[in-house]
Parts: C-alpha cells; sequence; structure tokens
C-alpha cells in the first residue's frame, strides 16, 4: 500500500490540501480542501503569523479526520530565484554536490543563506548544449526553516518541500498531447509560463502579473456589481465579460442605437467595462507572445502545437478565445484531470479539479528543497555512529595491516618516487596559471575602460525598439523630444551616485484611444532598462462636440533616459550564450 501524505500549499488568498498517495505515478486523493487563508498570514512565500495560520489548518484537519502526519509543502515566492544550466554527463547521485558547489557562479547571491536543489529538465546526447539540461533552484533559508518550524508546531514530520513550477510541471506533462505545447499557469499574485514536450519541460518563465490586476479592473467598473475579489472571481466565472481580442470595441455601435438615454448610457458602460477588464489582461498575453518568440528562435525549425490555460484564470470565461485569437495558436481550457484517480469522497468539478494542480503534482516528484538545520542535525547523528564503525573496523584492520606493513611500505615508496616524478614533469603549469591571472586582470582592466566610454545614443535604437514593444495597442506615439546629458550635467542633474554622464530626458507626445491604457503604459515601462522615473505631466481628452464624450487622450510623458543602467542578469546570461 502506497504511503500517504498531507500536501499542503499555502497561496496569498487560499490554502488547499489534499491528502493523497505519495511518489506513486497515477495517485489516489483521499480527501481535497480549500479554505481562505488568514488575513496576514502570509507574504510572498513567508509564514508571518504561524499562530493563526496554524489555527485554521488544525480546524480543517481535524473537521475532516485527517491522521496523516507526513506533509509536504508547495511554495508559491517571487524570493525564489530559478536558473537553467547545462552540466556534464554525470551519475544522478552526483548532481546535487555540482549544483552546490557551483551555485555562487549561477546565483549571485550569499550562498550561506539560500538552500539549492534542481530538476532535470532534458538530456542531451548531441549538438552544442550537449550533457545533462538543469532547472537550478534556490530558496531563502528564511522560507525554508519557517515552514520547517511551522510544521513542527503543527505536530507534523516535513517529507518534502517543492516548488509550485515543478509541482505544476508533474501534473501537465502527464495531461497534455504530443508534440511542443505551451501551458500559461495564470495564479492570484504571477503567471507561470512553460513550454513542454512529452514528459520534458524544456523552457519555464515566471512573471508578477496574475488575476489580481483582472480583478482590480472588474471592482473599478460599478456596471458588474462586484464589492470583493472573491464576487469578481464569481462574475468572471458565470458571466461574459471578456472580449475575444485585446482591440474588441462596441462602443460606436451602441452608440449609434436608437435607446432611452439611460439604458443605452448602461450599456455603454458595461462595453467600457468590459474593454478595461479585457486589456487588464494584455501584459499577460504579451509575455506568453514573447516567451514563445524566444524559444522559437532558440529552436529554430519546431512549432507549437497548443496552448493550454490552466490555474484560478482558466476559470474565466472566454480566457480561451482570448488567447487563441491573439496567438493566432489552438487554446483550451484545461478543465478536467486524468492523471490521478479521486475517491467517492472526493466532490470536486472538473474545474475545481484543476485549482489543485500544485497540490496534486507536488506529491508525485517533489523538487526537495530541505533544511539546512535538519540536515547538520542528521549529518551530526551519522558521523557518531560512523565514528563507532570505524573505530571498530580500525581494530580489526590493524592487525591485519602489522603483517602486510613491510610490503605496503616499500610499495608506497615506489609510488611516491612516481609521483614526485609526475609533479616535476608537471611544474610547467604554474607559469600558465600565472600568466591566464595576469592576461585576466588586463581584460577586466579593458572592461572597466571601455564602460568609461559609452554615450546615450549607443542606446536611443534599444529604447526605441522596447517603446514599439511594450507600448499597448491602441497607443500612439506622435512627438519625441529629448534633452542631452549635458543640457542636465549644466543644471546639475546626476544618477543618483554622483555621475551624470549617460543621461538624457526624453518627452513623448502619446494619443490613446482609453484613458486606463497609462496605468499600463507605465507598468509596462517596468521593464525596459533604459528608463527611469516615468512621469505624466499632462493629460488631456479630445471630446465628440456631438455626444459629448471622450474620444480619445492625450499624454505627455517625461522620464529620464539611462544607458548606463545595469542589465538584468538573465538577460544578461541570455546575450552572453547567444
Amino acid at each position: 500500500m502506497a504511503k500517504k501524505v498531507l500536501s499542503i500549499e499555502i497561496g496569498l488568498r487560499r490554502i488547499k490540501l489534499c491528502e493523497m498517495d505519495y511518489k506513486v505515478a497515477k495517485p489516489k486523493v483521499y480527501k481535497a480542501v480549500m479554505f481562505d487563508t488568514p488575513n496576514g498570514s502570509v507574504e510572498d512565500g513567508f509564514i508571518r503569523d504561524p499562530q493563526t495560520l496554524g489555527a485554521a489548518i488544525r480546524r480543517v484537519i481535524s473537521e475532516n479526520a485527517i491522521k496523516t502526519k507526513d506533509v509536504v509543502f508547495v511554495v508559491n515566492s517571487t524570493k525564489i530565484a530559478s536558473r537553467e544550466a547545462v552540466i556534464p554527463f554525470v551519475k544522478d547521485s552526483l548532481i546535487q554536490g555540482i549544483v552546490e558547489s557551483g551555485a555562487q557562479d549561477y546565483f549571485p547571491v550569499n550562498v550561506a543563506e539560500y538552500t539549492f536543489s534542481y530538476k532535470v529538465l532534458e538530456r542531451v546526447k548531441d549538438g552544442q548544449d550537449k550533457g545533462i539540461k538543469l532547472l537550478l533552484l534556490a530558496a531563502p533559508d528564511q522560507i525554508v526553516q519557517s515552514y520547517y518550524a511551522f510544521a513542527k508546531s503543527l505536530g507534523l514530520n516535513v517529507e518534502s518541500m517543492d516548488y509550485v513550477g515543478n509541482s505544476s510541471f508533474q501534473i501537465m506533462k502527464r495531461e497534455i498531447s504530443s508534440g511542443y505545447n505551451v501551458v500559461v499557469q495564470i495564479n492570484d499574485e504571477n503567471t507561470m509560463i512553460s513550454i513542454i514536450k512529452g514528459m520534458d519541460l524544456l523552457l519555464q518563465r515566471t512573471v508578477t502579473y496574475g488575476m489580481s490586476t483582472v480583478y482590480d479592473a472588474v471592482l473599478r467598473n460599478p456596471i458588474f456589481g462586484a464589492k470583493s475579489e472573491s464576487e469578481a472571481e464569481i462574475e468572471l466565472e458565470k458571466n461574459e465579460i471578456l472580449y475575444s481580442a485585446l482591440d474588441t470595441s462596441e462602443y460606436d455601435s451602441v452608440s449609434a442605437l436608437q435607446l432611452d438615454p439611460a439604458q443605452k448610457q448602461v450599456m455603454l458602460d458595461r462595453v467600457r467595462g468590459r474593454e478595461e477588464v479585457t486589456d487588464s489582461l494584455s501584459y499577460h498575453v504579451n509575455n506568453v507572445v514573447r516567451v514563445i518568440d524566444y524559444f522559437l528562435s532558440k529552436n529554430p525549425g519546431r512549432t507549437i502545437s497548443k496552448v493550454y490555460i490552466t490555474g484560478i484564470g482558466a476559470k474565466v470565461r472566454g480566457m480561451g478565445h482570448l488567447f487563441s485569437h491573439e496567438l493566432d495558436l489552438p487554446a483550451e481550457r484545461l478543465d478536467k484531470l486524468h492523471s490521478v484517480n479521486f475517491t467517492k469522497d472526493v466532490y470536486l468539478s472538473g474545474m475545481a479539479q484543476v485549482e489543485f494542480i500544485s497540490v496534486l503534482g507536488a506529491a508525485i516528484e517533489p523538487v526537495g528543497f530541505k533544511s539546512k538545520d535538519n540536515l547538520r542535525s542528521a549529518e551530526r547523528k551519522s558521523n557518531v555512529q560512523g565514528a563507532l564503525y570505524i573505530f571498530v573496523g580500525c581494530i580489526a584492520i590493524s592487525v591485519l595491516l602489522v603483517g602486510a606493513g613491510a610490503l605496503k611500505y616499500q610499495t608506497a615508496k615506489s609510488k611516491n618516487s612516481d609521483l614526485e616524478s609526475q609533479i616535476q614533469s608537471l611544474s610547467y603549469v604554474q607559469q600558465v596559471y600565472d600568466d591566464y591571472k595576469t592576461a585576466d586582470m588586463r581584460y577586466n582592466q579593458m572592461l572597466e575602460f571601455d564602460k568609461t566610454t559609452g554615450t546615450v545614443n549607443e542606446a536611443l535604437n534599444d529604447l526605441l525598439t522596447e517603446l514599439e514593444q511594450t507600448l499597448p495597442k491602441n497607443m500612439t506615439v506622435k512627438e519625441l523630444s529629448s534633452t542631452d546629458a549635458s543640457a542636465l550635467a549644466a543644471s546639475g542633474t546626476t544618477d543618483g551616485s554622483g555621475n551624470n554622464y549617460g543621461i538624457g530626458s526624453v518627452t513623448l507626445r502619446i494619443d490613446s484611444k482609453t484613458y486606463v491604457s497609462a496605468a499600463q503604459m507605465l507598468l509596462n515601462f517596468q521593464g525596459i532598462d533604459h528608463i527611469q522615473s516615468p512621469v505624466i505631466g499632462s493629460m488631456t481628452a479630445e471630446v465628440n462636440t456631438d455626444t459629448g464624450k471622450a474620444e480619445s487622450w492625450r499624454y505627455y510623458v517625461t522620464f529620464v533616459f539611462n544607458s548606463n543602467e545595469p542589465v538584468p542578469e538573465e538577460e544578461a546570461a541570455e546575450e552572453a550564450a547567444e
């Protein structure tokens, strides 16, 4: 009989808990419960209020008569960093040691404060990336320790800890069809984009926008009648709010209808609301497009078969149609799971099953973050036992060594002479190493010198390209003006560290069909390397004199253009690989 565990995901809004088989290809689920997370008890994966949170989980465990004491936690946090790396072909037992020894090269963090793990993505036998392709994960020790301490306070034993990206993949690779497929898991606070082929995870990215931005758009429009995120979620699930395309508008056709003014105003308010809610998903769609484009550029000749929508976002009516239109790919919501067995005591609809994807996958094959305190305790216990065994063994072996000592001495003496000869023959290596260090120092000096020769103009084309890609579709840039670095230097403007090189000021005049796109524009600017401190100086409406309604908006946006802003590490690594 398979071992049972409790698999628990503590999210910002909900806690999902399952009692199920552990490490079974097609596990049985005996209990499945979802309930609200106490306010303020969790923040970005950290357990902030273990007492309140523990009371809520104890109550649910008691109400459902759950006796299982082993637990697997699923962690969803922006503090968990991930990187892809390729290592040579080695035994699986050696991979963890390679990951930990090279952690400083992969993650720019204090490795003493992080716990590292990995997931094998693919074993590449041919080509430039020959070796074992890994997804490396780094979790802050504070998060890992908080979960171990929390489990102890509940009287539970931590069997393993998993990352939401891996746990979702464990289910999805068993659910989707063959070929290259994209899985878009839209959660409350983020969206995870994965590209899967068969049983291999080829690429995975996480963006910091989830359903919360969509809920906010619903709540900003009183026409939908929602007063809370829970009511907004229900409204999106039951009613057709989303348009099938981001640039769809029914405003003109509704305005032309011959209706009672009050009735027409209600219809116009609903049209505006639907436009704003649909537009709130533009960032999600654009990031999926970028991930797909990046994958196809790295893998020419491959094509995407289908897009699957999962997570809480899969419950939104029309979500599949929107992604299918914008991506020009067949897209569908995953509405039922076939890779797990729900017992007759578990009453979950198809869509409700999908909400438990992360919890179910964590019990199948968790990535396994380990508490360093527990590892040290186990190591001390192992060392004590090992020392005792070694002491007894040494007494027995010493008897044999006395008789064979003379023979081994002569053998060792001969071997030592051979080793000294080898050392002498390899003495030139020291000179090679010294030459390398000298060349490396000069190379770094030249790099530093090169940095001082850069100008703003070198990055201007990149800025224009980024603006074309990130500005909302309904915006048009009419004018662009700038103030160069010398003018700013004359006025005493610096970059905050006393330097004034590489800084300019840019002003854009932009026309837009909707006023809400200004907020989206500022959000998108956060992802552009060379933009700092964007400010909307003024905003005016172009009003139709016949209808009295605003038909377009004009913005004047000013920002600091800094060509010396550091490139994010992930992008730098990708550029270096190219």
